[in-house]
C-alpha cells in the first residue's frame, strides 16, 4: 500500500523521528536547549510507544492463547501489562520534563540562565493537542508539562485502533482442542497478529536507519534504496508468515481448505478511515490478501496520525483527516452527470455518453457507462433483478442517466439477457472496459472496474457478489438465490482489479460478508473499439516455464522472443524475471522512461509502476497474439521488480530440480499482487513468464 508519507511502525514509529534531530547531535546539541529538548521529545516517544505495544500485543497474544480469559481488557491487566504501561508512562513524562524543562527541571519557570526553551522554540506551541480519531485527546499545551500528556494519549488511541484490528473481532478458539481444525484456527490467529507486528517492527528500523544516515549526510530521502529493499523483504516475510500459518492441512496456499479472515473472526469490512493525503482504507476482507491490505492500511493510517501529532516542529499543519469522520458509504452523494475527457475507446458512430432520456430499447449513438458500487451490500439482497433495482437507485443517485442492471444472475434471470442486445461498455472515465457481451463472456477485457458511480477509484481488493461463472453462465453458488447471510452458504464473487475470469469468477466466498455489484447501463448499441495507445509491448506467455537444469532464464527470454516473433511483433523481447543476482526491472534499462502497454494497446503503466511493483493500469493479461488470459500464474522471481530475489524466490535461478517456494502472481489481477501473489510456487510446475 502506497502512501505519500513514509510509514514507520506502530510498535517505534518515532524512531525514525529522532534520526532527524539526530542520535548524534550535532555540535550546537550539547548547549542548545531547544534542541536537547526536541531530541528527548521524539526519544521518549519511541521508547514510551515501544514499551507499551509490546505489553499490550503480549497480552492480547496471551488471550488468543488461552493463557489469560478472553475478556481481559489488557490496558487493565493487573500482574504484567498494567505495571508495565505505568512504567512507561511515568518515563515519558520524566524524560520529557527533565529534559526541556530547564536547570530547575520544572516546566513553565522559564529558567532566568534561559535553559528552558519556549514552546515556540521547539515548535509545540499549538496551544492544544491536536486530537486523534476525534476522541479527547485535546489537552492544553501551556509549557512543556502538557507534551507528555498530548504524546501518551495520541499515541495509546492509535496502538489501540491497530490492536483492535489486529485481535478485536477474532473467534474464541481453543489451542488445546481435540479438534484439528480448531488448533489451526487459533494457529492462524496467532500468526496473523505476530508476523503483523514483526512487519511493523522491521520497517520501522529499517526507517529509522535511513532517516540517521540522511542525518548524517545532512541531505537525502527516505526510504532510499537500502530501506526500500529491507522493508520488501520484511514484507514478504510478513505475507510469507501468514501463509504458513494460515494454509489448510495441504500445506498449500490458495487452496480451499485454507483459513479464510471469516473462519479466524477477523472483520468482513476494513475500517473506514482515509490515510493522511493518501487511501482510503474501507473494503471487503474476505481472502488472506485482503487481510494484508486492512492490516496495512488502517496501520498506516494510525501511524501517520500519531507521528503527525508528535511532532509539529516538522508537520506544523494535522492532517484534517486524523480526526475526520470516514465518508459515509450507505447513500452515494449526487454529482453530475461524469463527462467522459476525450476517452480511450473510439466509436464507430456517435459520441460517448448518455441520453437525456432513459430507454428500454438499447440505440447507437453513445456508449454504456458500467460501474462497481461505492457502496457495500449484504447477500440476502433478494433476487437478481432485486439488484438491478440498487444499482439503478446508485445511478439516477449519482446523477448518471439511463438504465442500469447488476452484474448479477440467479436461477430466475441471467445477467446477459438483461444486458439486451447492449454494446460498448466504457467506465465513468470514459476507459474501455469491453464491447459486446459475447466479448465479455470469452474474457476479452480492457480494463479493470475500479471507478464507482461518482468517478472515484475504489481502494483495497475489493470483491464483487456475482453469481456468474467466466462464460457468463450461472455459478452453482449464489447464497442460495441472494437470500442467505450464512457463514455456511457462499457466493461466487469477482474481484474489480480484475481481467479476464478474475473480474466475474474470481473465487467462492461465505454469504456472511456485505460487498459491491457491478452496474452496467443497457441504453446504446455503439461497438467500441479502443484507440491504441503507443508504447513499449508487454504480454505473458502461452508457454509455461519449468525450472530445471536445462532451464535458466535464458529459457524464459526464448519464450518471450520465440512467441513475439510468431505474433508478428517487432523489437527485441526478454523476461520480466529476477535471479539471485539481478532484478528484473535492472534488464530492462529504458524502463525509467517507458510507457508499455498490451498488444491491444491498452495502456498497463509507466515503467516506474512497474519497477515498483505497484498496482497497474490495467493487467498484463493478453498474449502476443492478441488472446486474453485465462486465470493462471507468471514467475517473477522477487518481492518487488526492483530488487534481485534469492535461490528459494528463484528456484535456483529457475534451474531447481526439486520441489521449493518460488515467487510469482496472478497475471488477471492489476493490483499490486500481480507480482508477488504468492511466495510459495511449487518450482517442479510450470508457470507463465
Amino acid at each position: 500500500m502506497a502512501s505519500h508519507r513514509f510509514l514507520p511502525s506502530l510498535v517505534t514509529f518515532l524512531s525514525l523521528v529522532s534520526a532527524l534531530v539526530g542520535s548524534r547531535p550535532h555540535a550546537d546539541a550539547a548547549t542548545n536547549p531547544a534542541t536537547k529538548c526536541k531530541a528527548a521529545i521524539v526519544t521518549a516517544a519511541a521508547v514510551f510507544i515501544r514499551q507499551e505495544a509490546a505489553a499490550l500485543q503480549r497480552c492480547e497474544e496471551a488471550k488468543v492463547k488461552g493463557v489469560l480469559p478472553r475478556d481481559t481488557v489488557c490496558a487493565t491487566e493487573p500482574l504484567r501489562t498494567q505495571p508495565a504501561i505505568v512504567k512507561a508512562r511515568t518515563k515519558l513524562d520524566t524524560a520529557i520534563v527533565k529534559a526541556c524543562g530547564g536547570r530547575d527541571k520544572v516546566c513553565g519557570t522559564m529558567d532566568a540562565d534561559s535553559s528552558e526553551p519556549s514552546l515556540a522554540a521547539i515548535g509545540w506551541n499549538i496551544a492544544q493537542c491536536p486530537n486523534f480519531g476525534s476522541g479527547d485527546c485535546t489537552n492544553a499545551i501551556t509549557d512543556c508539562s502538557g507534551i507528555p500528556t498530548c504524546i501518551q494519549c495520541v499515541s495509546e488511541a492509535a496502538l489501540g485502533d491497530a490492536l483492535a484490528l489486529y485481535y478485536g473481532a477474532l473467534t474464541p478458539t481453543d489451542p488445546k482442542s481435540r479438534d484439528k481444525s480448531e488448533r489451526a484456527v487459533n494457529r492462524c490467529q496467532v500468526t496473523v497478529g505476530r508476523a503483523a507486528t514483526r512487519f511493523l517492527l522491521a520497517k520501522s528500523k529499517d526507517l529509522a536507519k535511513c532517516w540517521a544516515a540522511v542525518n548524517k549526510a545532512g541531505s537525502g530521502q527516505c526510504p532510499d534504496a537500502i530501506a526500500t529493499t529491507a522493508i520488501a523483504a520484511a514484507e514478504s516475510r510478513k505475507r510469507a508468515a501468514i501463509e504458513k500459518g494460515c494454509a489448510g492441512p495441504d500445506r498449500r496456499v490458495g487452496t480451499p481448505d485454507d483459513e479464510t479472515p471469516a473462519t479466524i473472526g477477523f472483520v468482513g469490512s476494513c475500517t473506514d478511515v482515509i490515510v493522511p493525503g493518501g487511501t482510503r482504507c474501507i473494503h471487503a476482507v474476505e481472502a488472506l490478501g485482503d487481510l494484508v491490505d486492512c492490516v496495512d492500511c488502517v496501520t498506516e493510517f494510525a501511524v501517520d496520525c500519531a507521528n503527525d501529532a508528535a511532532v509539529p516542529a516538522f508537520v506544523p499543519t494535522y492532517p484534517a483527516e486524523c480526526n475526520a469522520a470516514a465518508p459515509s458509504t450507505s447513500t452515494p452523494t449526487p454529482t453530475a452527470t461524469p463527462t467522459p475527457a476525450t476517452p480511450g475507446p473510439t466509436a464507430t458512430s456517435g459520441t460517448p455518453g448518455g441520453t437525456s432520456t432513459p430507454s428500454t430499447t438499447p440505440t447507437p449513438g453513445g456508449f454504456n457507462t458500467v460501474f462497481v458500487t461505492s457502496t457495500l451490500h449484504s447477500a440476502n439482497f433478494g433476487s437478481a433483478t432485486a439488484a438491478d433495482a440498487i444499482c439503478q437507485t446508485i445511478a439516477t443517485g449519482a446523477g448518471l442517466i439511463g438504465t442500469y442492471v447488476a452484474w448479477v444472475s440467479d436461477v430466475n434471470s441471467a445477467a446477459p439477457s438483461r444486458l439486451g442486445a447492449a454494446r460498448g461498455f466504457v467506465r465513468p472515465d470514459g476507459q474501455p472496459f469491453a464491447d459486446a457481451i459475447t466479448d465479455i463472456e470469452a474474457g476479452k477485457i480492457f480494463n479493470p472496474l475500479r471507478l464507482d458511480e461518482n468517478g472515484n477509484a475504489t481502494t483495497g481488493s475489493t470483491t464483487v457478489w456475482t453469481g456468474i461463472n467466466r462464460d457468463g453462465t450461472l455459478a452453482t453458488d449464489t447464497c442460495l438465490n441472494w437470500t442467505s447471510i450464512a457463514m455456511t452458504d457462499s457466493a461466487l464473487t469477482g474481484r474489480n482489479d480484475g481481467g479476464p475470469v478474475a473480474w466475474t469468477a474470481r473465487t467462492n466466498n461465505a454469504c456472511v460478508a456485505s460487498r459491491r455489484l457491478y452496474c452496467f447501463q443497457t441504453d446504446f448499441t455503439t461497438p467500441l473499439t479502443p484507440t491504441p495507445t503507443t508504447g513499449k509491448r508487454a504480454f505473458y506467455s502461452v508457454g509455461g516455464l519449468t525450472p530445471g537444469p536445462t532451464t535458466g532464464i535464458a529459457a524464459a527470454d526464448a519464450f518471450c522472443a520465440n512467441e513475439a516473433a510468431a505474433a508478428g511483433l517487432s523489437g527485441t523481447y526478454m523476461a520480466l524475471l529476477a535471479t539471485s543476482t539481478a532484478s528484473a526491472i535492472s534488464r530492462f534499462p529504458a524502463a525509467a522512461t517507458s510507457t508499455y502497454v498490451r498488444p491491444d494497446g491498452i495502456v498497463i503503466a509507466a515503467g516506474t509502476t512497474l519497477a515498483a511493483g505497484k498496482a497497474l493500469q490495467s493487467g498484463i493479461w493478453q498474449h502476443a497474439d492478441g488472446t486474453y488470459a485465462a486465470n493462471s500464474n507468471a514467475w517473477t522471481g522477487a518481492t518487488t521488480p526492483s530488487v534481485a530475489g534469492s535461490a528459494l524466490s528463484t528456484c535456483n535461478d529457475w534451474g531447481a530440480t526439486t520441489s521449493m517456494s518460488g515467487v510469482g502472481g496472478p497475471v488477471t489481477l492489476a493490483d499490486s499482487f500481480w507480482w508477488n501473489g504468492f511466495t510459495n510456487g511449487d518450482c517442479t510446475q510450470p508457470f507463465r513468464v
